[in-house]
């Protein structure tokens, strides 16, 4: 193969550079409407008018393998409350009514159990599936019990689900530092979003959820979970083998927590895409004024 020219070296080097640019619009949180008598089975409650923003109750279970390095994490997020712009938005009959909660599965890398305190290590999602569930449980209330590798969702009520999505390729992060007391856990991620608009879409929409989702969601849509954590109060840390399991929200300890906010999936701007493109016309022509000489 013959050596590329320093002119030729200066523009796949520029090419190079702007095609590694995350060049993306700051999107905003999307308001959004929500009508739980709307969704099927009927969830008996108001409206949830102009929320951006939901706080959770986090059970989990993370499974660390810590021979390879790799983990597993599944639980549930129970739905509290809801927000804009930092303003408590009415959610009546949530909790007492009806439920709202996600289910989720993931897996990741994390590099190993700090052993000193003050000390993390971090690790990345490489992968995540969810699905929103809403239940006519509320009085008697939905539970969850944590244990090793596990978390069993206990719900009296009907349920159906509302939508799902997954890891945003990417863009998941996950800390845990230890501390005086124990373990401390922390992660942020995106997540893609879809709402249940006929049974079967997904290969998990039991039906048409379209008049739970009053307010349309747009056809792009990115679910950010930000500042997810656990004190270590409420982490708990068993080691079984070779096996160390992470448990948020075990008998006796309360839950983890985090938020939710709805944005735009994130897109290239136009001027990014002009000069993607001049990149590449450059860089074929230079190829092309190549192959003739």
């Amino acid at each position: 193969m013959s050596r590329l020219s320093n002119s030729m070296k200066t523009v796949v080097a520029g090419f190079v550079a702007v095609s590694c640019l995350s060049i993306e619009a700051v999107a905003a949180p999307v308001p959004f409407t929500w009508t739980p008598a709307g969704a099927t089975p009927s969830l008996n409650g108001g409206a949830i008018v102009n929320a951006n923003d939901y706080n959770v109750a986090d059970f989990a279970s993370v499974s660390v393998n810590t021979t390879n390095g790799t983990f597993t994490d599944v639980g549930a997020l129970n739905i509290l409350n809801f927000a804009n712009g930092g303003g408590t938005v009415p959610a009546p009959g949530l909790g007492t009514d009806y439920s709202l909660y996600l289910l989720f599965n993931a897996t990741g890398t994390l590099a190993g159990i700090p052993t000193s305190n003050g000390q993390s290590t971090n690790g990345t999602f490489t992968g995540l599936t969810y699905q929103l569930v809403g239940s006519t449980a509320g009085s008697p209330p939905l539970s969850f019990a944590v244990s090793n590798g596990s978390v069993v969702t206990s719900d009296p009520g009907t349920h159906a689900v509302l939508g799902y999505g997954n890891l945003v390729p990417g863009t998941g992060f996950v800390t845990l530092t230890k501390t005086a007391n124990g373990f401390s856990p922390s992660a942020n991620l995106n997540l893609t979003f879809n709402e249940c608009l006929t049974a079967g879409q997904g290969g998990v929409c039991t039906s048409d959820e379209s008049g739970f989702f009053t307010a349309p969601l747009f056809p792009l849509l990115s679910l950010q979970v930000g500042n997810f954590g656990a004190t270590d109060t409420v982490a708990q840390l068993h080691t079984v083998g070779n096996t160390t399991f992470i448990n948020i929200g075990e008998p006796g300890f309360g839950p983890g927590g985090g938020n939710l906010t709805f944005t735009t999936a994130p897109v290239p701007e136009p001027a990014s895409l002009g000069v993607l493109g001049m990149g590449l016309l450059a860089l074929a022509g230079i190829v092309r004024r190549r192959k003739k000489d």
